[in-house]
């Protein structure tokens, strides 16, 4: 007899903090984000924002996750943790292509949802 694997389970250990980070979030948080367009007009993506984004972080190591999609609990994704003036680099060449890329401090105070179509969805806790 087979049983589901339990949803709070991560399928992969570095994603565990991004699961961790889905608990910790209200449900309407994709509603009360604030929504930045990271194209411009010809369709790249603009770095000044995306490093903007990013300079919002304090100076502790930023949680990194990789993922088809941030909806729910989705567990389908790579995790990982850089220090601020790395994560650019970092995430630059897996922005686009189908995958979303999740910044988040460790606090779970600041999210950063960069999705395949260069829009960024920014939630701050307001209450810490």
């Amino acid at each position: 007899m087979r049983y589901p694997q339990d949803a709070d389970t991560p399928t992969d250990p570095s994603a565990a903090p991004y699961i961790a980070l889905l608990k910790k979030l209200p449900n309407d948080w994709q509603q009360s984000a604030e929504y930045t367009n990271l194209q411009n007009s010809d369709g790249t993506l603009r770095i000044d924002r995306l490093d903007s984004l990013i300079e919002g972080f304090s100076e502790k190591p930023i949680n990194i996750f990789f993922g088809k999609g941030i909806i729910g609990q989705d567990k389908d994704g790579v995790g990982t943790k850089l220090q601020k003036p790395a994560v650019l680099a970092g995430i630059f060449s897996k922005i686009g292509g189908g995958n979303c890329t999740c910044l988040f401090d460790e606090s779970y105070s600041r999210v950063v949802v960069i999705h395949s179509n260069y829009t960024a969805c920014v939630w701050i806790r307001s209450n810490m």
